[in-house]
């Protein structure tokens, strides 16, 4: 996941959105696979799709990732 990642991020600031955003829906789904839906790098990889469905124009899918994100981000620190 971490060099998928840092892959997305090399996309992300040559604005190449529609490769950050397919590595990083990837990214995701791996996390979620091996960490679960309430983990840090669940929320963080989140956060960097949103990154790239708004650079993509897809604003409505970026707010949802967001979303999700900050919802992670409270449910754990809540659990701390």
């Amino acid at each position: 996941m971490r060099n998928l990642s840092t892959l997305a991020g090399l996309w992300l600031r040559q604005e190449r959105y529609a490769d950050a955003e397919t590595t990083l829906a990837e990214a995701v789904k791996r996390a979620r696979s091996v960490h679960g839906d309430a983990h840090a790098e669940t929320a963080r990889l989140l956060e960097q799709h949103a990154e790239a469905l708004r650079g993509s124009g897809r604003g409505a899918e970026a707010e949802q990732s967001e979303s999700e994100a900050r919802r992670i981000r409270v449910q754990l620190d809540g659990s701390s």
